[in-house]
């Protein structure tokens, strides 16, 4: 059953949105922060299911990510996607067990690796030597970094 939405977002005004209701009931905003988790789930799916075919896999129990903390995502709507698109599937049942990635950055003058305060980080700078300036390294990952098989 399909239910249409229109957005009272300014940024998304008039936008209809088309919002597929699974399960009793899944609270879904239809804004970027709620509906990049549907593309990110479904690749993780496809992944899954050709890893645990390719291995002869009765079923799948878990699957182990690393999302840094940088990519926004809301863990609950990642495990409801995945249990929506897994029903009937070798994967159907399986957890979704999400690790986050905290951000740090490097200092362009003295090197220093440190964590950055994702709150605050207009204002980050290096706690060692107060530079404005730094590379980030960490933060941005997207990975899939176990699959636990029956």
């Amino acid at each position: 059953m399909a239910y249409f939405v229109f957005l009272q977002n300014s940024k998304l005004k008039n936008t209809l949105c088309s919002v597929l209701i699974f399960e009793l009931y899944l609270q879904l905003i239809c804004l970027d922060k709620a509906m990049h988790e549907l593309p990110f789930t479904k690749s993780i799916f496809k992944t899954v299911s050709a890893k645990a075919a390719e291995a002869g896999a009765e079923g799948v129990s878990m699957v182990q990510l690393e999302v840094g903390v940088l990519r926004d995502y809301i863990p609950e709507i990642v495990q409801k996607y995945w249990d929506y698109i897994a029903v009937g599937t070798l994967v159907e049942g399986a957890s979704i067990k999400i690790k986050v990635i905290p951000a740090t950055a490097r200092c362009r003058k003295c090197g220093t690796v440190y964590e950055v305060d994702i709150k605050n980080i207009m204002s980050a700078h290096c706690p060692s030597c107060g530079y404005d300036y730094g590379d980030l390294l960490t933060g941005r990952e997207m990975r899939i970094v176990g699959i636990e098989i029956y």
